[in-house]
């Protein structure tokens, strides 16, 4: 958050902006479980196709099989199996599972992040925008 957007609070001391923040932190608890869904969505099966662990490569007529058959036109097998084991960190481990938890009540119970962001929100100046681009339509005389 940009500091000239700091709030005097308690006088003479400065904190973070009320607002911002619960903006940010129920955009976020609202939002992390799509955009999990949609790296879900955008591995596929790959995670599933993804040796248990490294010890594939450790063997070396297992590892030249793996690097043969598992790159792509874009990426080696190794590169590709760090990228899907990070991918799978992210939604489905148990870490992922444990983080999923997180983020969602990190900041408290979702209604009551709602709720601060709604108290903290400039409804006197969100109307006034409304009211101003209500009263720029034109209305033809009776």
């Amino acid at each position: 958050m940009p500091i000239h957007t700091a709030e005097s609070w308690p006088e003479g001391h400065l904190t973070f902006n009320r607002r911002m923040m619960y903006a940010a932190l129920n955009w976020c608890t609202e939002n992390h479980a799509g955009i999990i869904d949609i790296l879900r969505e955008l591995c596929g099966g790959g995670v599933f196709q993804m040796p248990a662990d490294v010890s594939v490569l450790q063997e070396p007529a297992l590892r030249e099989r793996f690097e043969t058959y598992w790159q792509t036109p874009q990426m080696d097998a190794v590169s590709r199996m760090k990228l899907l084991r990070l991918a799978w960190d992210l939604f489905g481990s148990e870490f992922a599972g444990r983080h999923q938890s997180y983020e969602k009540f990190y900041a408290g119970a979702p209604f009551i992040v709602r709720g601060h962001s709604f108290r903290e929100a400039p409804w006197d100046e969100l109307d006034g925008i409304v009211d101003d681009l209500l009263n720029r339509y034109d209305v033809p005389e009776a």
